[in-house]
């Protein structure tokens, strides 16, 4: 922890953002920080009636880290999962795509992922959590 700055404390505040703005999107049937004490997830179960082509139950997983130092880039994704189809937005490195935006999407018949490159409008944890429920909506 160093200038005061502990990237845990920070990464639970800014997923504690993404549980309250889940509960507040009418996408969202319920959110829950894991663990209760020091968010290193937090899952959504969603109403499927919001997707288009979803089926059966859904849910977003999200996952959150702040950075080691005051102003770094966050590395998170948030991963959508139903009977059907898995949808993951993420914001850190990755091999398949240049950037550190992508979407990956996956069918339940399929055994590799597919990876598209995507730019968040905002890094910031409420506004990226409707950004990403707008885009599952919207496919």
């Amino acid at each position: 922890m160093a200038g005061g700055y502990d990237s845990g404390k920070q990464s639970h505040d800014d997923l504690r953002k993404i549980r309250q703005g889940l509960e507040r999107h009418p996408m969202v049937a319920s959110a829950e920080g894991i663990p209760p004490g020091g968010y290193e997830q937090v899952r959504a179960e969603l109403d499927s009636n919001y997707i288009e082509g979803g089926s059966g139950s859904s849910s977003l997983t999200v996952s959150w880290f702040s950075g080691v130092a005051p102003g770094d880039r966050p590395e998170f994704s948030f991963h959508y999962v139903d009977d059907t189809q898995e949808v993951g937005l993420h914001h850190h490195p990755n091999e398949h795509v240049d950037g550190w935006g992508h979407v990956q999407k996956r069918h339940a018949d399929d055994t590799s992922y597919r990876y598209v490159p995507y730019t968040f409008g905002s890094l910031e944890p409420e506004r990226v959590v409707w950004e990403v429920l707008s885009f599952l909506n919207d496919q």
